[in-house]
């Protein structure tokens, strides 16, 4: 499984294109992506929609690539869960992490496809003939679609850092 930088940028420009495949999650653990490759997915992770859990253990992935990381926290809605165990991170580094992650503690999760089906059916001339749903506006129903969707907390895993301390599920 040893992608290196280059395969990494490889998934990335694939998570960046609109109708990305619908990954939710990833396990890039031993890939050897480095600074490099966690740069390209934290682009990537920037834009990206589906993607609710990255494994990047044992990637050789520094305080620099944590900070790359980080960044992307900031704007992206839906990683909930990201994995960076066993990498040559230093407290500096998964400082930048768990300050992100803070800033911006929880996840969206999208509907699922089900709950999209239901409201569709609802609204439906034929299916939906008695439906309630076939008077609420299209204003409406894009607010009651985004209600819909999940919060859920951040996860953040860090163990056996670079600097000889050791820290647990943030």
């Amino acid at each position: 499984n040893a992608l290196g930088p280059q395969g990494f940028e490889s998934l990335a420009r694939a998570l960046e294109k609109p109708g990305a495949a619908r990954i939710s999650h990833l396990h890039l653990g031993n890939a050897k992506g480095g600074d490099a490759g966690s740069a390209s997915l934290g682009r990537a992770l920037g834009c990206n929609v589906c993607l609710s859990a990255l494994y990047l253990q044992n990637n050789g992935i520094t305080d620099d690539g944590a900070e790359r990381l980080a960044a992307c926290l900031a704007t992206n809605r839906t990683l909930s869960e990201l994995h960076v165990d066993a990498n040559n991170l230093t407290s500096k580094g998964v400082a930048a992490l768990a300050t992100a992650a803070a800033a911006s503690p929880f996840a969206v999760q999208p509907v699922s496809g089900e709950r999209l089906v239901a409201l569709g059916m609802g609204r439906h001339p034929r299916l939906g003939a008695c439906s309630p749903l076939l008077e609420v506006g299209d204003a409406v129903m894009v607010r009651l679609v985004a209600l819909c969707e999940e919060r859920v907390s951040r996860r953040l895993r860090v163990s056996g850092l670079g600097d000889g301390e050791a820290h647990g599920g943030v």
